[in-house]
C-alpha cells in the first residue's frame, strides 16, 4: 500500500496581504477591502515615521548622553536640560513599543481576515468589526483606556524615578548642570556608609512596626464597626453611621492638624492634664525628642482617619451574601463567636484580600502621618536627616525635597519598592482571593443581622465610639467661632469669645482667602473625577473578575506591584510630563491624574463581584443578551454598595489631596481648599477651622443620599433556578 504523503501546512505568512501588512501597516487590509481600517493603520506608520524623523532618534540619543551642553544662564547660553531629555527619552521609548504592539496586531489581523476569505466568507465592514469588538470582546474594551493612563500617568513615571537611582542627580548637580549616568553609586552609598545603613534599619524596624499595628488597628476596627452597627438591636443604623463618616469626610490633611493643635504643648489636653496635676509640668506629646508618645497619637490618629473607610467597605461587601450558612451553623450549634470566626471573617477576607495588602502597603508608605504630626524639620542623635518617628517614606522626602539628593531618595524607594513588592505580592498570590477566585460564586452567605451582644452593651459601644469621632470635629467647629483666631486664646477646649467674624473673612476677603472660589474648584474637580473613576474602575473590575483570558492574573500582579511605589517619589516626573502637556496651573491636568490613577484601585472591587453568583451571568448570556447589555443591565444595578464606596473614595481623593494641587496649581485663584487652608498660618486656627467645617459638609450630604444603597444586598434572591 502507498503511503500517503501529507502537504505541508502552508504558512500563514505566505499570503501576498499578509507580507503587505508585514511590510507597511494597513496595506494587507486594503487588498482585503478593508479600506476604512486599511488607511487608519497607515496614518498610524505614517505618523510614528515622521515623529522619529522630527524628534524620536533624538529623543533616544538624547536619553543616552543626558545632553553635550552644559547651561550657563548668566551668560545667555541655554544649554541642555537633563532632566527634560530624559523624560522625553523615555517617552519615545514607550511610544516604539505601543507602536510595536500596534504592528503585531495589524499582523495578526490581516493573517485572520486573509483566512477568513480563503475560507469563503464574508469581509465584516469596519462598523460591524466596531460591534463585534462591543459584544464578543467586550474585555477588551474596558481594558485599553485604563491601561493607557496606566501606562503614561503610573508607570512611565515609576521608570523615570527608577532611572533617575542611576544617575548623580541631586545636591549641586541639578539643571542647568549637565547630569550623567553614575550606574550604582547611589545603591553603595547607602550600603556602604555606616550613617545611612544605621539610619536605614532604625527606621526599617520601626516601620514595619507602625504597618503591622496600624493596618491591624484599621482592618478590624474598621470590621468590628461594620458588624457593630449591622446589630438586630441597633435602631437607626443610617443616624450613627454618620459619626464615623466626620472623619471620612474631613480631609485627612485637616484632621491631622486639627490633631497636632489638639495634643501639642499649647493645646487644651495637654494643659488641662497638667491643670488637673495628672502630669508633670515637663510632660509633653509632640517635641523635638518625643519618641513612642508621638508613636501612639499617631498610631490612634491612624485608626480614627482610616478605620471608616474599611467600615464602609466592609458594610458593602456584607450586604453581598446569604443567610443560609448561618441558619445551618446555628442548628448545628455554633455560637455567635464560631459563627464569625468561620463564616464571617473568611467571607469578608476573601473579598478583602486586597484591602488587606493595600492597607498594609499604604501605613508602611503613610507620608501624612507624620509629617503634619510634627511639622517642624528636627534631627535626632543617632539618625541621618531623619528622627526617631519617621517612617522610610519621610526619610526619602527628607533626602529628595528637605536636602535635595534625589539620586540617594530614588535609590532608598526603589529598595523600599523591592522589599515591599515580594512580600505583598507572596501574600496575595496565596490567598484565597486569587487562587480560589470563584469560591462564593456557587455557594452564597449571608450576614444575618442577628443580635451581636444585649442591646445596652451595644448601645454603649455606639455611644463610645460616635464619642470618639464626634469630639475632634466639635472642637474644630467650636474654634471656628473663637473670636481672636489664635489658638492660644482659647480657654481649654471652648473660645473665650465667640464670634462669626471668621466665617465673614473667609467669604469676604476674597484678595486674601478667596475660598468660594477655592471651594468651587475642589467641587468642580472632585465631581468630574469621581465620575470618570466610578466608571473605569467598576468596568475593569468587572471585567477582570467575569473574564478569563491571556495576561489576566499578571496584570492582576502588576496592579498589586504598581500600587507600591510611593507616590510622592513620582512628582518629579509627573511635573515633567504635565508641563510638555501644557497642563500645569490647570484643573483638567488634576482630573486626569486623577482620573487616571484610579484604575489601578480595582482589586477591591473585583473581590466584591467575585461574591455574585455566576448562574446570573450564565441565565443572562442564555437569554441572549449580549456582555454590554448584561455589564449595563444586570450587573450595575446588583453592584449598588460596590458603586457607592467606590463613588466616595473617588470624590475624596480629590476633595482632600494636598500633594498634586500643590505642585501643579501655581495661581491663588486655581488652587484647591487643601491648597489654600494649609497656606494659613498658626495665628488664623480661627479661619483654618471655619474652612475646615464646609469641606466637610458635601462628602457628608454625598453619603446620606447614598447610604440607602451602600446596605443594600443585590445578588440576594436573583439567582435564576
Amino acid at each position: 500500500m502507498e503511503s500517503v504523503q501529507k502537504a505541508p501546512k502552508k504558512s500563514v505568512f505566505s499570503d501576498y496581504r499578509v507580507k503587505l501588512s508585514c511590510a507597511f501597516m494597513g496595506l494587507g487590509q486594503l487588498f482585503c477591502r478593508q479600506f476604512t481600517k486599511g488607511a487608519l493603520l497607515m496614518l498610524l506608520e505614517i505618523g510614528f515615521i515622521l515623529f522619529l524623523v522630527f524628534a524620536g532618534v533624538e529623543n533616544i540619543i538624547g536619553l543616552f548622553t543626558l545632553g553635550t551642553t552644559e547651561g550657563v544662564p548668566i551668560m545667555g547660553i541655554e544649554g541642555d536640560n537633563s532632566v527634560s531629555m530624559l523624560a522625553w527619552g523615555i517617552t519615545t521609548v514607550f511610544l516604539v513599543l505601543f507602536f510595536a504592539l500596534a504592528y503585531y496586531a495589524n499582523i495578526k489581523d490581516v493573517i485572520y481576515t486573509a483566512g477568513e476569505i480563503r475560507k469563503g466568507n464574508c469581509v465584516k465592514p469596519f462598523l460591524e468589526s466596531c460591534r463585534t469588538l462591543l459584544n464578543k470582546k467586550f474585555y477588551f474594551l474596558t481594558l485599553t483606556l485604563p491601561l493607557l493612563f496606566v501606562c503614561i500617568f503610573n508607570i512611565m513615571p515609576i521608570v523615570f524615578t527608577a532611572l533617575i537611582a542611576f544617575t548623580n542627580y541631586g545636591g549641586e548637580i541639578v539643571p542647568p548642570r549637565l547630569i550623567s549616568w553614575t550606574g550604582f553609586q547611589s545603591f553603595r552609598v547607602i550600603f556602604t556608609m555606616s550613617e545611612y545603613i544605621g539610619t536605614m534599619g532604625k527606621i526599617l524596624a520601626w516601620n514595619v512596626l507602625w504597618a503591622v499595628g496600624s493596618t491591624f488597628l484599621v482592618y478590624f476596627g474598621g470590621l468590628g464597626l461594620a458588624l457593630l452597627y449591622n446589630s438586630a438591636c441597633l435602631k437607626g443604623k443610617r443616624f450613627w453611621r454618620i459619626f464615623p463618616m466626620f472623619a471620612y469626610a474631613i480631609p485627612s490633611f485637616i484632621t491631622l492638624t486639627g490633631f497636632y493643635f489638639l495634643f501639642c504643648d499649647s493645646g487644651p489636653i495637654v494643659g488641662l492634664l497638667k491643670d488637673w496635676g495628672w502630669v508633670s509640668e515637663n510632660f509633653t506629646i509632640i517635641s523635638y525628642d518625643s519618641v513612642w508618645s508621638l508613636r501612639l497619637l499617631g498610631f490612634f490618629c491612624c485608626a480614627w482617619i482610616g478605620v471608616p473607610s474599611v467600615m464602609f467597605l466592609a458594610t458593602g461587601i456584607l450586604s453581598n451574601a446569604n443567610k443560609d450558612m448561618y441558619e445551618a451553623a446555628r442548628l448545628d450549634g455554633a455560637n455567635a463567636f464560631q459563627q464569625f470566626w468561620y463564616l464571617t471573617l473568611p467571607f469578608v477576607l476573601f473579598a478583602t484580600t486586597p484591602v488587606v495588602i493595600s492597607t498594609f502597603i499604604n501605613q508602611f508608605n503613610n507620608f501624612s502621618i507624620f509629617y503634619f504630626l510634627r511639622p517642624e524639620t528636627v534631627y535626632a542623635p543617632g539618625y541621618f536627616n531623619a528622627n526617631s518617628s519617621d517612617l522610610l517614606i519621610n526619610w526619602m522626602y527628607n533626602l529628595t525635597v528637605e536636602n535635595r539628593l534625589y539620586s540617594l531618595g530614588s535609590a532608598l524607594s526603589l529598595i523600599l519598592f523591592a522589599f515591599m513588592a515580594i512580600f505583598s505580592l507572596a501574600a496575595y498570590v496565596t490567598s484565597p482571593a486569587y487562587k480560589k477566585e470563584d469560591t462564593y460564586r456557587s455557594v452564597k452567605l449571608r450576614i444575618r443581622p442577628g443580635r451581636a451582644g444585649k442591646t445596652a452593651l451595644v448601645y454603649l459601644l455606639v455611644l463610645l465610639v460616635s464619642f470618639i469621632f464626634a469630639f475632634p470635629c466639635v472642637w474644630l467647629v467650636l474654634s471656628a467661632f473663637n473670636a481672636e483666631g489664635d489658638l492660644l486664646t482659647l480657654d481649654g477646649f471652648f473660645p473665650k469669645e465667640y464670634s462669626f467674624d471668621t466665617f465673614r473673612r473667609l467669604f469676604t476677603e476674597a484678595n486674601k482667602y478667596d475660598y468660594p472660589r477655592w471651594f468651587g474648584n475642589t467641587l468642580f474637580v472632585a465631581a468630574v473625577s469621581c465620575v470618570i473613576s466610578t466608571f473605569l474602575v467598576i468596568a475593569v473590575a468587572y471585567t477582570i473578575s467575569r473574564y478569563r483570558f491571556k495576561s489576566r492574573k499578571a496584570m492582576m500582579k502588576a496592579t498589586l506591584i504598581l500600587g507600591i511605589f510611593p507616590n510622592f517619589m513620582n512628582m518629579t516626573a509627573l511635573f515633567v510630563i504635565m508641563t510638555q502637556l501644557h497642563l500645569i496651573n490647570n484643573l483638567w491636568g488634576l482630573i486626569l491624574l486623577y482620573s487616571s490613577g484610579s484604575a489601578m484601585g480595582f482589586l477591591v472591587q473585583k473581590g466584591f463581584f467575585d461574591t455574585i453568583p455566576g448562574t446570573i451571568y450564565d441565565a443572562a448570556t442564555l437569554d441572549g443578551a449580549s456582555d454590554f447589555r448584561i455589564f449595563l443591565s444586570i450587573t450595575l444595578p446588583l453592584s449598588k454598595p460596590m458603586i457607592v464606596y467606590t463613588a466616595l473614595t473617588s470624590f475624596v481623593w480629590p476633595w482632600a489631596d494636598f500633594m498634586l494641587p500643590s505642585m501643579l496649581l501655581v495661581d491663588k485663584s486655581s488652587w484647591t481648599v487643601a491648597v489654600g487652608l494649609n497656606s494659613l498660618d498658626d495665628s488664623e486656627f480661627s479661619v483654618f477651622a471655619a474652612g475646615s467645617m464646609f469641606v466637610a459638609v458635601p462628602i457628608i450630604v454625598l453619603y446620606i443620599v447614598l447610604s440607602k444603597y451602600l446596605i443594600q444586598g443585590g445578588s440576594a434572591g436573583a439567582v435564576k433556578e
